[in-house]
């Protein structure tokens, strides 16, 4: 296979990259999280569903796990920085059903949830999004960071994330 083969292209942008689907990394943040399960529980008490459907963010098996902020906050990110490593948001993450696959055991749990919920409140143009996906920038892009730094930061649990709204 030549290398034009095993590269994917990053979805709207011209960005290489491998082993990914759509793009380097895919940001969940565990208030938006949250909220879906807050939502996932009012079907249960409304009698929607027989049984009870607990989602840990690791379900849709995120590079980055962020808190703190409003549930999908995210949404509106054009861009991130942690620490020094700065990110460009890409767009919202697609979802389809391989998040009814248990990281853990690999086994798939026959259920339309959470799935059909997250339809319900994040279905747009026929998708449903639920996180969102990040291209790295090189550290030439981080206000600051001066040229004899190092120009591949590392993130770290606990750092802060400082976000940039797009503007509407």
């Amino acid at each position: 296979m030549d290398e034009s083969q095993s590269l994917g292209i990053c979805r709207d942008v011209k960005c290489k990259l491998n082993f990914v689907n759509e793009a380097q990394f895919l940001l969940v943040s565990e208030d938006s999280v949250s909220e879906l399960n807050n939502r996932l529980i009012s079907n249960i008490q409304k009698g929607n569903y027989e049984q009870p459907v607990n989602v840990d963010p690791m379900r849709f098996r995120p590079n980055l796990v962020i808190s703190g902020a409003e549930p999908f906050a995210e949404d509106n990110w054009r861009s991130l920085i942690i620490g020094k490593a700065y990110f460009t948001s890409l767009g919202g993450c697609n979802r389809c059903q391989m998040i009814n696959l248990d990281p853990v055991t690999g086994h798939v749990k026959r259920s339309k949830e959470p799935l059909a919920t997250l339809a319900s409140f994040r279905r747009s143009k026929g998708k449903i999004f639920f996180g969102i996906l990040l291209r790295y920038e090189n550290g030439e892009a981080v206000v600051g960071l001066k040229d004899n730094e190092d120009a591949t930061p590392q993130i770290q649990v606990g750092q802060r994330v400082y976000p940039e709204s797009r503007v509407e």
